[in-house]
């Protein structure tokens, strides 16, 4: 029933142009099956771990940069 779901899903989305992306993926057998069904975007733990929350205040505009750099580093899974 749930593949049938996400296939219907990603068909849709390809017809209106959008990624469809998976959350929560923590076990390979999840990553692969959602791979199966035409998902090319995922994440979750299989991946990495959450980055910390970054809290912005009116001054802190300026070390965005600086803070954002570990995560530009981090590879997307999306083909």
């Amino acid at each position: 029933m749930y593949a049938a779901t996400i296939r219907k899903l990603v068909e849709l989305a390809d017809q209106f142009g959008v990624v469809v992306i998976a959350e929560g993926v923590e076990r390979t057998q999840t990553m692969e099956n959602l791979w199966l069904l035409g998902v090319e975007c995922m994440q979750g733990y299989l991946f990495g771990r959450p980055a910390p929350q970054i809290t912005l205040w009116d001054n802190d505009v300026v070390n965005l940069s600086r803070a954002l750099e570990p995560i530009a580093a981090v590879p997307a899974l999306c083909v």
